[in-house]
């Protein structure tokens, strides 16, 4: 899934008549794609993934004639704000989508909880992960707090977003 689907999901459900975004008008698609699209949010995944790649040490040693391989994720090689960049720019992708403008496309105060969502998604991902950009930022936090909060928080973002999606398919279509 991605953040700039969810955003475009979102300007073509908008720009859609009352009631036809999920069967006749674009984007044609049930409210769950919604849910989906704010809960993986692709291009920030893939970002994570490169950074953690990046900072990962990998050490060879033997002992009594046996290789071992290890590979431990250097949190501090990574420093906090790397988290919160990533959680910027997600939010930053959705904006761009969203406001592009294909004959137009209205900001409504529901966009900035829609923003926020993906952001949230991520945050949820890392908190989920061991050897994730949270542990430069949560390092310290429990890992069953951790565990709680990050799986709470994706169910939450996956019902706003299929709420929000009920909602933009039952508004009168907006330029």
């Amino acid at each position: 899934m991605s953040v700039i689907g969810y955003g475009v999901l979102t300007r073509l459900r908008t720009q859609a008549p009352a009631d036809q975004s999920q069967t006749v008008e674009a984007p044609s698609m049930r409210v769950i794609v919604d849910g989906l699209a704010a809960l993986v949010p692709g291009e920030i995944l893939i970002l994570h993934g490169a950074i953690v790649a990046w900072a990962t040490v990998t050490t060879t040693t033997e002992e009594q004639g046996v290789e071992k391989v290890a590979s431990t994720f250097d949190a501090s090689s990574v420093h906090w704000f790397a988290f919160w960049i990533l959680v910027a720019v997600c939010a930053l992708l959705y904006v761009i989508a969203r406001t592009r403008r294909e004959g137009g496309s209205s900001w409504s105060g529901a966009d900035f909880v829609r923003m926020l969502l993906p952001a949230a998604a991520f945050a949820a991902w890392a908190l989920l992960g061991k050897g994730t950009l949270a542990d430069s930022t949560f390092g310290d936090m429990n890992g069953g707090l951790r565990l709680a909060i990050g799986g709470c928080l994706g169910v939450v973002v996956a019902a706003a977003a299929v709420a929000l999606g009920k909602q933009a398919d039952a508004a009168d279509a907006k330029p």
